[in-house]
Order: structure tokens, then sequence, then C-alpha cells
């Protein structure tokens, strides 16, 4: 009796590991998302006349040469320009100057948009570049 259940518990152990040798070993690595850069957090930023605002752009991957990424700036005042994206970086911390004169007299504020427009051979934003998008307050210097 004590020889069939050893006989048994050999059996159970031959037939578990047998039933794992099919090839399961293909695992499917392509990464269909193409190589992306977009701005960390979308949340409103005010900043007084004359400051600086920081915005922090991200990548899922480090980059082997530096990147180019050009905004533009609308509403209280417009201008376009380029941030240099370091390379071997996956995030990046962007001071924004914003010129003093801004905030019209008798107001207290102003509205500006910062937009991601462009950024070399990447795609801008994994959502979509229409969601790479700031809201900037500017506030009247003090």
């Amino acid at each position: 009796m004590k020889n069939i259940f050893i006989f048994l518990a050999l059996m159970g152990t031959t037939f578990s590991f047998t039933a794992c040798e099919k090839d399961m070993d293909t695992y499917e690595f392509s990464d269909p998302k193409p190589a992306y850069v977009e701005i960390k957090s979308k949340a409103a930023i005010t900043v007084e006349e004359g400051k600086e605002a920081e915005i922090t752009f991200q990548s899922r991957e480090a980059f082997q040469e530096v990147k180019s990424l050009q905004y533009e700036i609308k509403g209280a005042y417009t201008i376009t320009g380029s941030i240099d994206y370091p390379r071997n970086s996956t995030s990046y911390v962007y001071s924004l100057a914003v010129p003093d004169g801004i905030v019209p007299e008798g107001t207290e504020s102003a509205a500006a948009t910062f937009t991601l427009v462009s950024a070399d051979d990447l795609t801008v934003g994994y959502k979509g570049a229409d969601k790479e998008v700031v809201n900037i307050t500017i506030t009247a210097a003090e």
C-alpha cells in the first residue's frame, strides 16, 4: 500500500512536469507606441509677470541626442520659441520667463496658453498633440 502512494506521488510529479513541456517562451516585445514627448502636468500655472514659470516635459525613453521642442504662447502675449530637451534624460524642467508689462493697467491678471507644437522626429503627446496645453494666469507685479 505504501508503494502505491509513492508510485502515485511520483506519477503526479511526472505528469506535472510534462504538462510544462509546451513552448511558452514566445514573448511579444514589440511596442507599437512611437517615441513621444509630453508636458508632465497640464494643471494651470499662476505666475507673476517678470518671474519664471516652470513647465516639466517628459518622455518614456531617454534619447541619444538633444531634441528640439517648439512651443507657442498665445493670449496675453504671443511668442514662439524652442527648447533643447537634453539627451539621456526622461524629463526636463523648463523655466519660462514671463516678461513685464503683460497685465493691463487696472486689472489684476491676464491669461495665456502654452502649447507644445512639435518635437523634432517625435510624436507630441502620448494622447495627442491637442492635449499638450497649459493655461497660464499672469498676475500683476507687486
